[in-house]
């Protein structure tokens, strides 16, 4: 007689088998809101950033971003980022404020500026983003349960298109006229330093006026693009004017600057030597991180496994994972590289990046044995390569910077202004950082300050 065959059970799923944007579309809401975070200017301009997050019972971070038009458009971009460690989650708010200024705000008040510019722009043909079908269950759900509040769309309650100089309005002028109809709405046009000419819609009729309008500010965007050194040229001969003869204080640093000879094409440290096959090899990797980092990453795993006492494969697989957008992968790779390899100096860099994600500014003297000197950290080396010599001076422009140590700082700008011809990611997060401490220390000054 046949046994009769007993049916197994099907585990339950659990929530890390589901896929990102499923878990965001059908759990989100389980999470409690951590917090909400709005563009300061909003109202000003009509536009705001707004930053949803939820916090998992593992303390990462799950969030949705909304750009809002509340003018016209309603959400034009949105996307999420899922359960991100706090470290990674900070290092991302830390890049925000870099580019706006961001301040806490009231769920209740996202929500309706949310869900308000979506329906004023509905009202006009105009649909929220895509990925707003799965951004919105990041949001509670909008029902009547929602406290109502009053703020404005549009302007005086009619839409107002604003266009930059990198976009092609006349699709949503097309859109407008369909639904609001002819002088029932005003278009405004920016540049990236403000608003510029605000024209009703009677005043687009002949496409040959869009196509004037178009050549024009794409000629001053590229006369923009430009003069874009000449502002910094400026922003540097400003703040040399009223800053640079301060004397050290007693704390800050003397930097003696020694030579060494500076190479392009690839050298070796004896204690890393590869062969030629190897370095070849490692070559071809180093492009694949670059073109197909999530091809890289099992390679160079394995290249780790291989040779377990080289530290350029584990400065690859961590540049790997980065470019990839694994960044909890990234920082393991580069806290073990290192421990494993604390001499190495692009583990000492990768590693005092991280101190500045975490904020542990005090920690990253001792990462380069207090020396603030390339040939004085690698005293027997007489030779380095280009990206050695970027990466450590932008380190060290950076601490500086935000020390607010700004004339050894200026020291390694200096340095760096050198090589502007050379690309590094390093060494361009270093100039921005201090260009805009500059800015700022040039804003607070008072006009008396100017005529001294």
């Amino acid at each position: 007689m046949a046994k009769k065959k007993k049916k197994r059970k099907r585990a339950p799923q659990s929530s890390s088998s589901l896929s990102p944007k499923k878990y965001v579309m059908t759990k989100a809401r389980q999470l409690p809101i951590h917090e909400c975070l709005i563009t300061q200017d909003w109202e000003e301009v009509g536009v705001a950033s707004i930053l949803i997050t939820r916090k998992h019972k593992n303390d990462k971070i799950t969030f949705g971003l909304y750009l809002v038009d509340l003018l016209c458009l309603g959400v034009k971009d949105t996307f999420f980022e899922f359960n991100l460690a706090t470290y990674e989650y900070q290092s991302f708010l830390e890049k925000c404020q870099e580019e706006q200024d961001w301040v806490e705000c009231d769920y209740d008040l996202a929500h309706n500026i949310i869900y308000g510019a979506v329906e004023f722009a509905e009202k006009y043909g105009f649909k929220p983003h895509k990925d707003f079908a799965v951004t919105r269950h990041i949001l509670k759900e909008h029902d009547e349960n929602t406290p109502s509040m009053d703020i404005e769309f549009g302007e005086d309650g009619r839409p107002c298109l604003v266009s930059t100089v990198y976009e092609d309005p006349s699709q949503n002028i097309a859109q407008l006229d369909k639904t609001a109809g002819k002088g029932n709405y005003d278009v405004v046009h920016l540049d990236k330093f403000g608003f510029v000419k605000e024209m009703d819609d009677e005043e687009w009729d002949d496409e040959e006026d869009w196509t004037e309008w178009d050549d024009e500010w794409q000629l001053d965007d590229h006369e923009e693009e430009q003069s874009e050194e000449e502002v910094f040229e400026l922003l540097d001969y400003l703040y040399e004017q009223k800053f640079g003869q301060e004397r050290a204080s007693p704390e800050q640093k003397e930097i003696k600057l020694h030579s060494y000879t500076i190479h392009f094409d690839a050298i070796e440290s004896p204690h890393y030597a590869l062969t030629p096959e190897q370095r070849k090899e490692a070559q071809n990797l180093y492009k694949l991180c670059v073109v197909n980092p999530k091809q890289a990453i099992p390679l160079l795993k394995e290249k780790t496994k291989q040779h377990p006492d080289h530290p350029l494969y584990y400065n690859y697989l961590a540049n790997a994972y980065e470019s990839a957008r694994k960044h909890r992968q990234a920082q393991k790779i580069v806290e073990e590289t290192y421990k494993k390899f604390p001499d190495y100096l692009f583990a000492k860099c990768n590693y005092a990046q991280y101190l500045f994600n975490k904020n542990k500014l005090d920690q990253i003297p001792a990462v380069f044995d207090n020396k603030f000197e390339l040939k004085s950290l690698y005293p027997q080396r007489d030779e380095f390569h280009i990206n050695e010599v970027l990466a450590f001076n932008a380190i060290m422009c950076r601490y500086f910077t935000r020390i607010d140590d700004m004339r050894t700082a200026q020291v390694y700008y200096k340095l760096l202004k050198e090589f502007e011809d050379f690309e590094h990611p390093m060494k361009e997060v270093a100039l921005r950082e201090l260009r805009l401490k500059k800015f700022e220390k040039l804003s607070e000054l008072e006009p008396n300050d100017w005529q001294s």
